[in-house]
């Protein structure tokens, strides 16, 4: 009985000169590949510093400035140029321009990389729903070809509400100066929870404590201010009709220029000496 013969053949003179060529394919892969992601790897860590160091100093040049911004009454956006200009307690108007801050001389240079800051990149936006939230880009190209970009938070901390700050008599009337400038009055709409501003700011009643009787009395907006267009109020002037100089006053809603609502408050008049 005759078994089965098996027969091996082996590979061919050209099956192995494939073989290897695209063995050879492969390993250039694998080598570009690896010399690639080594110097990707190698670049970014060498860039850190300058990174770190850039945008530090970028970093903290805006938010040495937005300090003001944050501890103002209100303020304005520019966002062509971009700046902002802000009004603290006494409205004095002061403008704080980023693109300036950015291509200050001490930001051109941070160490071991240039700052090419007269083409640095910088924006602003303010949400729709936050107006007391301002958003900073930053974008500045440095000699190395790379661009660094970082995001400056600015939050408004500072409630403009318009609370009673002195008093001063003038016979059995009452003028009383507000810490923070008034919009108008306010006034909350039936079925809204929130007060909305007055259009009228002429007069309107409010109620004094005249020998322990309440009475009514009028309030008028004074110490008109011009900002940014429209007039607010540094004063609330009482006129009253009572015989002795009233002791309590309630001062009515208020809105403040930033939009702060201020409920209505019943106070004591203590005029300073």
């Amino acid at each position: 009985m005759k078994g089965n013969k098996k027969s091996y053949k082996g590979m061919t003179l050209v099956e192995v000169l494939i073989s290897l060529a695209l063995l050879s394919v492969l390993m250039l892969l694998v080598l570009f590949t690896s010399t690639w992601i080594f110097t990707f790897v190698k670049n970014r860590l060498i860039a850190l510093p300058n990174y770190v160091i850039g945008l530090s100093r970028a970093y903290s040049a805006v938010y040495l400035n937005a300090q003001s911004i944050q501890l103002s009454a209100t303020y304005t956006v520019d966002k062509n140029l971009p700046s902002v200009t802000l009004y603290k307690k006494s409205l004095v108007p002061t403008t704080v321009n980023f693109k300036d801050l950015i291509g200050a001389a001490k930001l051109s240079t941070s160490g071991t990389v240039t700052l090419d800051v007269q083409t640095a990149s910088v924006s602003i936006q303010q949400p729709s729903d936050n107006r007391f939230l301002l958003l900073l880009y930053l974008s500045i190209p440095s000699s190395d070809g790379r661009r660094f970009d970082n995001t400056v938070v600015i939050k408004k901390l500072v409630n403009a509400a318009p609370v009673p700050e002195k008093f001063t008599r003038s016979g059995n009337n009452v003028t009383i100066g507000l810490y923070y400038p008034a919009l108008g009055f306010g006034v909350r709409p039936t079925g809204s929870s929130d007060l909305q501003l007055v259009t009228d700011t002429s007069t309107i009643t409010t109620i004094i404590v005249d020998n322990g009787v309440r009475k009514t009395a009028t309030v008028s907006l004074t110490g008109t201010t011009p900002l940014n267009g429209r007039n607010v109020y540094q004063e609330l002037y009482i006129q009253t009709s009572a015989t002795t100089q009233p002791v309590f006053v309630t001062i009515p809603p208020l809105i403040g220029v930033d939009g702060t609502p201020c409920e209505d408050v019943t106070v004591k008049v203590v005029t300073s000496p």
